[in-house]
């Protein structure tokens, strides 16, 4: 379970990018869960919009919404999530006898060039009929971000390539990131 990502992956500067965390789990299987991980906020902004989009796919059989709790938070270098879903009789019949389900989508847009890992600090799915642990371990993740190689510069104030805002200067907090990305509950 966790972060799969080929150990010599390179990803450029303002390059936005989407990693899944994955776990095993059998069909008609009740879990709880909960993960959380460490991130270089110098080098990364993250985006965790669409944190639960994933899970809600897999425990939302026919129109039925089968999660009963859900909570997250994102921010200054940590991501917690926590989830609860009960499966019934669709959902047995949804899912293939032992799946690969995405838990969660991270979203990560690179600042600045360095190397990467992604820590869980905690990380644990419970089956609650059985109240299993079904996570031995979190498979962290490891990348190096480059720069990116082109005329565009972001904080430039034009609008280039990977760019959705540019006001001229790399300052986060501010409407648009120092990786010229739209931060959360801003619009351009």
């Amino acid at each position: 379970a966790g972060f799969f990502v080929e150990p010599s992956s390179e990803v450029k500067v303002g390059e936005t990018f989407d990693i899944p965390v994955t776990v095993m789990i059998k069909s008609g299987q009740s879990v709880a869960g909960s993960f959380e991980f460490t991130y270089p906020s110098d080098l990364l902004d993250i985006g965790c919009e669409g944190i639960f989009k994933e899970v809600d796919s897999a425990f939302n059989i026919n129109g039925n919404d089968l999660s009963v709790f859900k909570n997250y938070s994102c921010g200054e270098g940590k991501v917690s999530w926590q989830f609860a879903g009960l499966c019934d009789e669709t959902c047995s019949n949804a899912l293939s006898p032992r799946a690969a389900i995405d838990i969660a989508k991270i979203r990560f847009i690179p600042k600045q060039p360095g190397k990467v890992t992604l820590n869980f600090t905690s990380f644990d799915i419970i089956d609650l009929e059985t109240q299993a642990d079904l996570i031995e371990e979190g498979h962290n993740a490891a990348f190096t971000i480059v720069e990116a190689v082109s005329s565009e510069k972001c904080g430039d104030g034009k609008l280039d390539g990977v760019e959705s805002c540019d006001d001229d200067n790399i300052a986060d907090n501010d409407g648009c990131s120092a990786a010229c990305q739209v931060e959360p509950g801003w619009t351009c």
